[in-house]
């Protein structure tokens, strides 16, 4: 019963970690305990360069338009309140638990691998649909 309960365990944190979008590169995230810092470069950004200070909100990033209506530009330092009491809450949730779970894999000595996140990916679209071509576009 315990190897049942902990491999069903292990299935509920893959099918956690696929859905919330962990397969991504986990030093690309905000919760890895990187510098604070800004990134140095050299010069002035050029091109499509941007620099970005984690420390101040309103890096030049937010005067990059998120949409384009009618010849009018909205930034997203324009959405940024609004986005965030959309759904700031959720989002900052969200990086949260996926940095416990990290954690909580790493201390159990887990490690989920590519095959482990295909295997629990086709599980779960078993279970949305017979139909594969249907199964994806709900998933997606």
């Amino acid at each position: 019963m315990t190897f049942y309960r902990s491999h069903r365990s292990i299935g509920v944190l893959c099918a956690i970690l696929y859905v919330a979008g962990c397969s991504s590169d986990p030093s690309a995230g905000p919760m890895t305990g990187g510098s604070d810092r800004p990134v140095e470069v050299d010069g002035p950004p050029e091109g499509n360069q941007v620099r970005i200070d984690p420390l101040n909100p309103s890096t030049p990033i937010d005067a990059r338009p998120a949409a384009i209506i009618n010849g009018r530009s909205i930034s997203f330092g324009d959405l940024r309140d609004a986005l965030s009491e959309a759904a700031g809450g959720l989002v900052l949730e969200e990086a949260i638990l996926d940095a416990q779970l990290r954690r909580a894999l790493a201390d159990a000595g887990e490690l989920i691998t590519d095959r482990d996140r295909n295997a629990e990916r086709e599980r779960l679209l078993a279970t949305l649909s017979d139909d594969p071509d249907q199964a994806a576009r709900l998933l997606s």
